[in-house]
């Protein structure tokens, strides 16, 4: 009877060990999770304050496309900034800049102005495939090489002028 009791100690001993060896591999597993829940949670906070910035960001963008148009479009166009509507002193500014700036000095006398005649203006047609602003006293421009419709300016297709 002693061997079977030796046996039967050793044999529940085994077991006993082999069930401590278990239990500690759990918890350390259940120490794993935890460690990994908390870093996951401290993951989702920051993500979460990420998108709440770029939300923020977004909503910024949009107001700044509404207000200055589209930067990539212009871009693409070689263009950029808030043109508005042709018949503005900004956007008439602004043309004058560029021409002063392509051409350089430009020394405008009362001749000059007086050498134009009253009925005489500028017809403004826009090449959409060049997306260039084409300036002509010529009111019969060629409308192969330019869109005869320059939507960019809000005008009836039917006026291919601005006066």
């Amino acid at each position: 009877m002693s061997i079977t009791f030796i046996i039967l100690f050793i044999f529940l001993s085994l077991a006993l060990i082999g069930a401590c060896y278990k239990n500690y591999q759990l918890q350390q597993r259940e120490d794993f999770i935890i460690n990994l829940s908390d870093e996951l949670d401290t993951l989702l906070a920051k993500a979460r304050e990420e998108m709440t910035k770029n939300k923020k960001l977004v909503e910024t963008a949009a107001d700044l496309v509404r207000t200055y148009g589209d930067p990539a479009t212009e871009a693409a166009a070689g263009i950029g900034g808030d043109y508005g509507d042709i018949s503005s002193p900004e956007m008439m500014a602004t043309i004058i800049t560029v021409l002063v700036n392509k051409q350089g000095v430009t020394r405008l006398s009362m001749k000059d102005f007086s050498d134009v005649a009253d009925e005489e203006y500028v017809s403004v047609y826009v090449d959409t495939g060049t997306q260039e602003l084409v300036l002509s006293l010529n009111h019969e421009l060629d409308v192969a090489t330019v869109d005869e419709a320059p939507a960019l300016f809000g005008l009836s297709p039917k006026d291919d002028t601005y006066h």
